[in-house]
């Protein structure tokens, strides 16, 4: 039971917020969207320090990072576990204690790095959802990306399942990825969706 919690905290570390803070001394919860992940580091550094180059190269150290942890512990832990540092990346409670925000992450690079460790077949079947991302670009601008996994996702896991129905580690570890995923990012564009349903 201790992996859990374990996984949960390593997945709770922040690193772009952590970035941030220390580096550039400045809080990623009052820049941008608000959001404490890799794409809004990569916006402030963009913008305010007008640095693109060291900007994308941040965003892609921080998005290894978050894969590489959810890979190491689904790897010598297994998937199950594994599927707590995703958990923990998109509900941190360092970042819900330090900024008070929710979802602190929307878990796209821990998933990945999950997805690794567990089983690629996985990743092949969100590949084929990719020409929805177009399609949901055309009716949400910067949310498409949210929008897109929100669909992605769950169905990636329902191929899965549907496919190999006795692996039954990996079908548990997805409905918390595919949970906690989609919840982050359901609340992270709920006010496009109120804008929507109005």
């Amino acid at each position: 039971m201790i992996e859990y919690l374990i996984a949960y905290l390593v997945g709770s570390i922040n690193f772009a917020f952590l970035i941030a803070r220390f580096l550039f001394k400045e809080d990623l919860s009052r820049f941008g969207d608000e959001n404490l992940g890799a794409t809004n580091l990569y916006y402030l550094i963009r913008d305010k320090y007008e640095n693109k180059k060291l900007a994308f190269l941040l965003f892609l150290l921080t998005g290894f990072l978050d894969a590489l942890k959810a890979f190491l512990i689904a790897l010598f832990f297994g998937p199950l576990v594994g599927s707590f540092v995703v958990f923990g990346h998109c509900f941190s409670i360092f970042s819900i204690i330090l900024t008070k925000k929710i979802p602190s992450g929307v878990g796209f690079a821990s998933t990945i790095g999950w997805v690794f460790a567990t089983d690629i077949k996985i990743f092949l079947f969100m590949i084929l959802f990719i020409p929805f991302y177009f399609l949901f670009g055309k009716y949400f601008e910067v949310e498409r990306g949210h929008i897109f996994t929100i669909f992605a996702y769950p169905l990636s896991g329902w191929i899965y399942t549907i496919l190999f129905p006795n692996n039954y580690e990996i079908i548990y570890s997805l409905l918390i990825i595919v949970i906690s995923v989609s919840f982050a990012r359901l609340l992270r564009i709920r006010k496009t969706l109120e804008r929507c349903l109005k």
